[in-house]
């Protein structure tokens, strides 16, 4: 009877601390769902923003080359300042460019992250189930035990 009591403290040992890390791995999923569609938020934000910025900086230079074109031959000067307001131009498309690949790698990064967390989230619902199916063959050896006490 003795070892039916303690197999039976045991076993409410293990469920009580089964119940405890479930819920805690509940919460931090909650948390990590959270801040992953914060930061995919934020991402979305800053790539609409690069992409404005890099169709302003195509706008510009398109403008530019236009005016440059229209430019008589003579006019030297004012060509050269052309050159140079397009060239600038052509920079701040190239950074905006980068700064929307440095954004998409960011976006990568986090959607791989979450793809991380949720395989571990899967994981973990494997090692719950495995969990289960221990308890539920302790219970069983618990009630063998019950029975033959009982009879014995």
């Amino acid at each position: 009877m003795s070892e039916l009591k303690t197999a039976t403290e045991r076993l409410t040992a293990a469920v009580g601390e089964l119940e405890r890390t479930l819920h805690a791995e509940r919460r931090e999923a909650a948390e990590t769902a959270r801040s992953a569609k914060e930061a995919m938020r934020l991402l979305s934000h800053e790539k609409a923003a690069a992409a404005a910025k890099a169709e302003e900086a195509a706008a510009r230079i398109a403008a530019l080359e236009t005016e440059l074109a229209d430019l008589s031959a003579g006019d030297h000067t004012a060509m050269k300042a052309l050159e140079a307001r397009a060239a600038k131009a052509e920079q701040a498309a190239a950074a905006a460019q980068a700064e929307a690949k440095a954004v998409a790698a960011e976006r990568d990064a986090a959607l791989k992250e979450i793809s991380t967390l949720r395989e571990a989230r899967d994981g973990d619902a494997q090692l719950r189930e495995e969990a289960a199916q221990a308890l539920d063959a302790a219970i069983g050896e618990l009630k063998v035990l019950s029975r033959a006490g009982a009879h014995g």
